[in-house]
């Protein structure tokens, strides 16, 4: 069963990265809002910050792509450069969003196939992933430099978390039902929805466990503050 579930991963994760970069830099996406913060963050400036570009989406995505661009190096001399080269620097920042978009969108199959094992015969429960393996929907926005993909992945494991947490119970499940949330909430606006699921296990504990345990209440609060 895991090495069919292997096997839907590699297949799927290929065909994302086929192509990544199609037509980059002269066709991006029309949003490419997340492209753009990539390039605020790698200027380095606080005053960029201040950017219209940068209210459009939270950050998450944009400051992982982040991670290792400079955006003020140009590498070599610029007049030594070929129009490749020069078309490769241009294409970075969206490229750099469009391949963690294809990783962090996967995490959407392992993520379901998880949810059906909760509820269904483990051979339905890898139906259920193989479908959204073949979502033309979901392989559509894994390609784009867009945080949908990413949101619908990090949601579904923030709903997991949340059920892990009124099933046990514990202080990490309470760090990892919160965390999760916090990052749902960190790639798009619409991650606020799994606040609801993370209230209804608080609420299931807190009936189970007894007041004693309202302290525990604190960890989601302080990461959806941190994340908002």
């Amino acid at each position: 069963m895991l090495l069919a579930l292997g096997l839907a991963l590699a297949f799927t994760l290929a065909t994302r990265l086929w192509g990544i970069d199609y037509l980059l830099p002269h066709r991006t996406e029309p949003d490419r809002e997340l492209a753009q913060q990539v390039i605020v963050l790698g200027c380095g400036d606080p005053r960029a910050l201040e950017s219209p570009v940068m209210a459009k989406y939270p950050w998450l995505i944009a400051r992982l792509a982040a991670l290792g661009y400079d955006a003020r190096d140009p590498g070599a001399d610029l007049d030594e450069q070929s129009i490749d080269e020069h078309a490769a620097r241009c294409a970075e920042p969206s490229a750099r969003v469009r391949r963690l978009v294809a990783w962090l969108g996967l995490l959407l199959v392992p993520a379901t196939w998880l949810l059906g094992r909760a509820f269904l015969r483990p051979l339905d429960a890898l139906l259920a992933a193989c479908i959204v393996a073949a979502s033309l929907l979901q392989h559509s926005f894994s390609q784009q430099a867009r945080p949908h993909a990413p949101a619908a992945s990090l949601a579904l494991l923030a709903l997991l978390a949340s059920m892990r947490l009124a099933k046990h119970g514990r202080m990490r499940d309470w760090m990892l039902a919160s965390i999760a949330s916090g990052l749902a909430i960190g790639a798009l606006h619409s991650g606020i929805a799994t606040l609801l699921p993370l209230a209804t296990a608080a609420a299931l504990r807190l009936r189970r466990d007894g007041l004693a345990s309202a302290w525990r209440l604190l960890v989601p609060l302080a990461t959806t503050v941190l994340a908002v």
